[in-house]
């Protein structure tokens, strides 16, 4: 997908980026409770962020897809409530974070 800009933006606007997101945010606030469910969670959703940011590098209007999924509000709520041992998902989160904050200054 990184390497065609039109399949990541034929997937961003054919509505692929709402499943994406639903992974990242389903039992945020639960998971620190009961713990993480499987090992391969941390991992699961860094690889959710980097596609999210894939299609978001090449989707035509960078500012309408931030504000059309409520991307940054995900990304927070994220980098909130990650625990240890999960610093590939932090780092993919601030990735995003960064790229949409260098996108609202131009």
């Amino acid at each position: 997908m990184c390497r065609s800009s039109k399949v990541a933006v034929a997937l961003a606007t054919g509505g692929l980026v709402p499943p994406l997101l639903e992974p990242l945010t389903a039992g945020l606030t639960g998971q620190q409770q009961q713990g993480t469910s499987g090992g391969n969670a941390p991992i699961l959703r860094a690889k959710l962020l980097e596609i999210v940011r894939i299609m978001y590098q090449h989707y035509p209007r960078p500012k309408e897809f931030i504000m059309k999924y409520r991307i940054q509000d995900v990304l927070l709520r994220l980098l909130e409530t990650e625990g240890r041992g999960e610093d590939a998902v932090k780092l993919e989160a601030q990735k995003l974070l960064n790229a949409f904050h260098i996108n609202v200054l131009l």
